[in-house]
């Protein structure tokens, strides 16, 4: 808690606090008046709000937990979610200043995922992680809901839930929220945790995607921020490694990867070599946003970049391989580029591709994938880039 007050008055230096809110569970609350020590100018004042408490499970999540839970278990803890979720995630007309809220885990998930227009069963994913902190006001201001893929497509995937049919299956005896099974066989991989010839098949293959450093669009290579933000970057892999151990790293082929790459692994032991794949190279637009990007971009733009993106991600993007040294339980670190990691984040998670515009991934920030053997996917962090100080932080290019 302590130091999360240290980044709450960073970022208060560079975009404002206006308030902090917590629910009135002892922990939330602990939490809020510990990092409230370094924010005097609230002058101590936090508000409060019960709906923001833990609420177990606020609907059966997909894939289903190992333990059972009976359906009456959501029934409360759904419409709380929802009300919590009303109340506090909207648009504002007033300052673009930061509002903080401390409240359960669980709850944590469940707003994100609103937000962001996913299925609630997508919840125990975690994919939900990659929008606690949200920029509120990019969102369109005539709230046109948005839109899935053809459900005649060849992929199927999670369906968002309308606020109507969300009012109408708030757990009032009616069936589960509506969403896709989810596919635990997804990279066609499933015979490796069935076979009992197979000699290793218990490991989750944890992934480190990384964004590279900032860049100048005139000679593609890192800027002074940039090699700063790799610096830092490099940092925290040493501290990865020391606790997990780091197998592996791999970087596009494009010169801002590399030199971000090369500049992180001066703070990693001798003997990592670099690896490239030019399919980790940024694609542009991996498919049509929806909502749609404020560019307009042809159809045919997509023809080769939609199969490039793909290819990447079954190349990298799957459970263990023994005999291709990935069953080691050791962190895998991939070096590449912000639409890249936005495709491949919503392909594992089984969330409708063309959600990737609605992401937002900083600089030489790091997003974590944990692979299960049984076909599960955990999202551990997403854009995370608590390693690289305040006034480092960047998400545009320099043109």
């Amino acid at each position: 808690a302590d130091l999360l007050g240290i980044r709450l008055a960073e970022l208060h230096a560079k975009h404002g606090i206006a308030r902090l809110m917590s629910s009135n569970s002892t922990r939330a609350v602990e939490t809020s008046e510990l990092a409230m020590r370094h924010l005097p100018h609230l002058n101590g004042k936090r508000a409060e709000d019960p709906m923001l408490r833990e609420i177990g499970c606020p609907c059966p999540p997909e894939p289903p937990m190992n333990n059972y839970r009976a359906e009456y278990r959501y029934h409360e803890g759904s419409a709380l979610a929802e009300a919590a979720f009303r109340r506090h995630i909207h648009r504002s007309s007033r300052s673009d200043e930061a509002q903080i809220v401390a409240n359960g885990a669980k709850l944590e998930v469940i707003l994100p995922s609103r937000l962001l227009g996913f299925g609630l069963s997508c919840a125990a994913v975690g994919a939900a992680s990659a929008a606690l902190y949200t920029e509120l006001s990019s969102l369109a201001p005539d709230n046109k809901p948005m839109s899935v893929a053809d459900p005649s497509a060849p992929a199927v995937y999670l369906r968002p839930v309308t606020s109507d049919q969300l009012l109408n299956n708030l757990r009032c005896c009616d069936p589960v929220l509506p969403g896709t099974k989810w596919n635990n066989n997804w990279d066609n991989r499933h015979w490796r945790t069935t076979d009992s010839s197979t000699s290793n098949n218990n490991n989750i293959r944890s992934i480190i995607l990384v964004r590279h450093g900032r860049f100048h669009h005139s000679d593609r290579l890192l800027d002074d921020l940039g090699r700063r933000q790799a610096e830092q970057l490099g940092n925290r892999l040493a501290q990865l490694h020391r606790r997990y151990g780091i197998s592996r790293i791999i970087s596009s082929s494009a010169p801002r990867a590399v030199q971000t790459a090369e500049l992180a692994m001066r703070y990693l032991p001798n003997n990592l070599k670099r690896q490239e794949c030019h399919l980790l190279t940024e694609v542009g637009w991996p498919c049509p946003p929806e909502p749609p990007g404020a560019h307009f971009v042809p159809e045919f733009y997509y023809h080769d970049r939609a199969a490039r993106a793909e290819a990447a991600f079954r190349r990298h993007i799957h459970r263990a391989d023994d005999d291709a040294g990935e069953s080691t339980n050791e962190l895998e670190v991939f070096v590449c580029h912000r639409n890249i990691i936005r495709y491949m984040v919503c392909r594992a998670l089984q969330l409708p591709p063309e959600a990737w515009l609605r992401f937002s991934v900083d600089h030489c920030s790091i997003t974590w994938l944990d692979l299960y053997p049984d076909g599960r996917v955990c999202l551990r962090c997403f854009g995370d880039s608590g390693h690289v100080p305040v006034s480092l932080l960047s998400k545009d290019n320099v043109r």
